[in-house]
């Protein structure tokens, strides 16, 4: 094998693993969407079943103190579950990165 040859090798091989990695990003990354799409939809169904619990429960003429209800029950259930996940992603990352 001489010279040329070698390094066309070296090349193929090096374009089959950025193919490889390409692919493995782009599976990566569809799953990714699919799960925040799944989010979003679970999010909304959520929303309405609150918005509905709200409606039931707070007469129509205190709309304004009934979205401001809501409006503090949602931030606070956000807060909550941001926190929630924030330690249990924390608690996955070794001591040694950690900076």
């Amino acid at each position: 094998m001489n010279e040329e040859e070698a390094i066309k090798q070296i090349k193929e091989r090096k374009a089959i693993q950025i193919l490889k990695e390409t692919h493995q990003e782009t599976k990566k990354t569809m799953l990714t969407l699919m799960m925040s799409a799944f989010s979003l939809v679970a999010a909304l169904a959520w929303n309405d079943a609150i918005q509905t619990f709200f409606n039931t429960y707070f007469p129509k003429n205190s709309g304004l103190i009934g979205k401001f209800l809501y409006a503090i029950l949602i931030t606070f259930i956000v807060v909550v579950v941001s926190l929630q996940t924030k330690k249990l992603l924390d608690s996955d990352v070794p001591q040694d990165s950690q900076q």
